[in-house]
């Protein structure tokens, strides 16, 4: 079936010959059934048509007739809108964005556009982005402001800094002078120096001591003075204790002007440290008690000056006895006191012997002697120890009889009280193992 202007008919083709390069056309199927030589041209170069010429049906629809297609030079170009170039029978590509390639299978060229062309092509556009890549051939998109924009498009850097509120400072070189707000320094110790804040000159070093005191509240009264008189009002001066419970203790700097408590049962030494190793202010003050049953000796170290008065020992051997020991040289001490302000004494009603002790008593009374009596050599006596003996008997005399340190004065040892009388008996130590008595009857 074949269709015109002139409606649907029947036709009939009668196998025309085509050769290469020829196209068939129907010149007229107005009263034709069939294809034949009168109606059927075949469009070739030979035929009347030219380049670029196709065959239509006429006006008057009876008959075909070639029409040029105007195409100028046989080609089309593809350029800007408005703007005149040259035609020409090749489009390149320049540069490696978008590639051509054959397609033979499907009888077509391929353009294809680069990677990096396609992952920009497939970002959004909003306003205030900017693209960057995350990887080969990868693109996304960032926020990039207005402030940022001002920035990035400064010509020199003193411009970005006057954008970004920058002053001077800003290219001061490094260290920062002091005058300038800076230390001047490149290490701690000596930007304190160029700060005035040198530790141990300018400023205190930290101490853990410092945070408790600030805790503290500041007590009542006052200490106030200058560098040669102070006046304390209203405030009690504690003494430190250190308690120490072995037989041998030396005195370190953290006992200046403690009381060293020994507290052993058996004999204990404190011992008095050379200034090479434990170097105590002169004028240090330590207190040494005996607080055990043990007897304390204060030992001097080698080296170490230790002097006190004859009447006071080193040897603390009285109950809660005491020395005060002062430092007042490089390696001299003295003992200041034993702490007594008052004679001590012994009282009792009888005894059958008396062992006069300086280190507990300065005094014995008897009161009631029922019984003959001994009066003893005194336990480790120094030159100067003084003792005074008072025995008064129960109504009858008793013998009394003296250890092989004694000397009578002028006269012979006493051998026997008077009844109901108060004997006095006086003994000096002239030596350590020599003392000279001298004796009282009460009249």
């Amino acid at each position: 079936m074949a269709q015109n202007n002139l409606g649907t008919v029947p036709v009939q083709i009668a196998s025309p010959s085509l050769t290469s390069g020829e196209v068939l056309f129907i010149q007229d199927l107005a009263s034709q059934s069939a294809f034949n030589a009168s109606n059927v041209v075949k469009m070739n170069s030979n035929n009347g048509g030219s380049a670029l010429q196709v065959l239509r049906v006429n006006s008057s629809g009876n008959a075909l007739e070639w029409v040029t297609i105007n195409l100028g030079s046989a080609y089309n170009t593809i350029q800007e809108d408005g703007v005149s170039l040259t035609q020409r029978t090749t489009l390149n590509f320049i540069g490696d964005g978008i590639t051509a390639s054959d397609d033979a299978v499907n009888s077509r060229t391929n353009i294809t556009l680069d990677a990096t062309l396609n992952s920009i092509s497939n970002l959004g556009t909003e306003a205030d982005k900017t693209i960057y890549t995350t990887g080969v051939d990868t693109w996304a998109e960032t926020t990039l402001t207005a402030f940022g924009r001002s920035l990035i498009d400064d010509a020199d850097a003193a411009t970005a800094r006057t954008t970004l509120g920058l002053g001077t400072i800003a290219v001061e070189n490094s260290p920062l002078a002091v005058a300038k707000g800076g230390t001047g320094a490149s290490d701690a110790a000596t930007a304190r120096e160029n700060l005035g804040l040198v530790i141990g000159t300018d400023v205190q070093a930290y101490s853990d001591n410092l945070d408790t005191w600030a805790t503290k509240t500041a007590p009542s009264g006052a200490v106030v003075g200058d560098t040669d008189n102070q006046v304390i009002s209203n405030k009690n001066i504690l003494t430190g204790i250190n308690v120490q419970s072995g037989t041998s203790y030396t005195l370190t700097l953290a006992d200046a002007g403690k009381l060293i408590q020994m507290t052993n049962s058996s004999n204990s030494t404190v011992i008095i440290p050379n200034n090479s190793s434990v170097p105590f202010p002169i004028g240090t003050q330590i207190t040494i008690q005996k607080y055990g049953n043990g007897n304390v000796t204060i030992s001097p170290d080698t080296g170490v000056l230790f002097l006190g008065p004859p009447s006071i020992g080193a040897l603390i051997k009285e109950s809660s006895g005491k020395r005060t020991i002062l430092k007042v040289n490089t390696n001299d001490w003295v003992i200041l006191s034993d702490g007594r302000t008052y004679l001590r004494q012994n009282i009792q009603t009888s005894t059958t012997s008396i062992t006069p002790d300086k280190a507990y008593y300065d005094e014995y009374y008897v009161t009631a002697l029922a019984n003959n009596i001994t009066i003893n050599n005194a336990t480790s006596p120094s030159i100067g120890d003084t003792f005074v003996i008072y025995l008064t008997d129960n109504g009858t005399a008793r013998s009394i009889s003296f250890g092989t340190d004694y000397y009578g004065i002028g006269g012979a040892l006493p051998t026997t009280t008077t009844a109901n009388k108060t004997m006095e008996i006086i003994i000096k130590y002239v030596g350590t193992s020599k003392a000279l008595v001298s004796f009282n009857n009460q009249q």
